[in-house]
C-alpha cells in the first residue's frame, strides 16, 4: 500500500521538487552575482594596495593584476583567481604560479599578510622566514613594517636577518647540539648583552652595529 501510495502521488513530489529547485537555482544565482560584484570591486582595491606595497619593498616598477575568468559552479563560486605580477619594466605580467622568483614571491606573500592583518585584526601574528630570498635592505623594510605591525598586536617572528630581528622587543635563539647519537634543540631567552651578540653573529661578527634597541 505505501508503494502504490508513493506511485500514485509521484507527479506531486516530481512538481514539488521541480519548484524548490527553481527557487534554489535563482537564490544560488543571486548569490552567484553578489560575490562576483564584490570580487572585482575588492581586487581592484587589493591590485592597488599589493603594488605599492611590492614598490616599498625594493620592486620600484612591480605591478601586481588579478585575473578573474569564469569555471564550473562549485561551493566558491563561478570566478577562477588568477594573480599576475609584472615585476619589472618592460616585461609581461606573468601568473605569479608559473613565473615568480623566490624573492619576489616573498615581498608578495609578505605584502598580503600585512594589508589581510589590518583588514582583518588577527590577535597574533606569526611570520615563519618570511624574509627568504630577499636582501638585506628589503629585509630592513621589512623589519620596520612588523615592528609598526607589533604595536597593535603580538607578533612572532622567526628569521635569520639582524636586519629584522634587531626590532623586536624579546629575543629568544633556538641552539641545535649533538650530543651522543641525537641531536637536540634548545631555545634561549637573549638579554640586552646576547642580543647584541647573537645580531652580530648573524650578520658576520660585525664589531660595530648600528641598531636601534627596542
Amino acid at each position: 500500500e505505501d508503494k502504490l501510495c508513493d506511485l500514485e502521488t509521484i507527479e506531486e513530489k516530481l512538481r514539488y521538487l521541480r519548484q524548490n529547485l527553481t527557487i534554489a537555482c535563482e537564490q544560488t544565482d543571486k548569490a552567484e552575482s553578489e560575490l562576483t560584484s564584490k570580487r572585482e570591486k575588492g581586487a581592484k582595491i587589493l591590485e592597488k594596495k599589493l603594488s605599492t606595497s611590492l614598490v616599498e619593498l625594493g620592486m620600484p616598477s612591480a605591478e601586481l593584476f588579478i585575473e578573474r575568468s569564469e569555471e564550473m559552479r562549485s561551493s566558491f563560486g563561478i570566478d577562477r583567481i588568477t594573480f599576475l605580477l609584472k615585476a619589472n619594466k618592460g616585461e609581461k605580467a606573468v601568473s605569479i604560479k608559473d613565473g615568480t622568483s623566490g624573492g619576489e614571491l616573498s615581498r608578495l606573500l609578505f605584502a598580503l599578510k600585512i594589508l589581510l592583518a589590518e583588514k582583518q585584526q588577527p590577535q597574533i601574528l606569526v611570520f615563519d622566514e618570511i624574509d627568504a630570498n630577499v636582501g638585506g635592505t628589503v629585509a630592513a623594510t621589512m623589519g620596520e613594517k612588523i615592528h609598526e605591525l607589533g604595536k597593535q598586536r603580538q607578533i612572532l617572528t622567526i628569521t635569520h636577518f639582524a636586519q629584522v630581528a634587531r626590532f623586536g622587543n624579546w629575543h629568544y635563539r633556538v641552539v641545535k647540539e649533538e650530543k651522543g647519537s641525537r641531536t637536540k634543540c634548545f631555545i634561549e631567552e637573549l638579554d640586552s648583552k646576547t642580543k647584541e651578540e647573537e645580531l652580530l653573529r648573524m650578520i658576520g661578527g660585525v664589531e660595530t652595529l648600528h641598531s636601534t634597541n627596542n
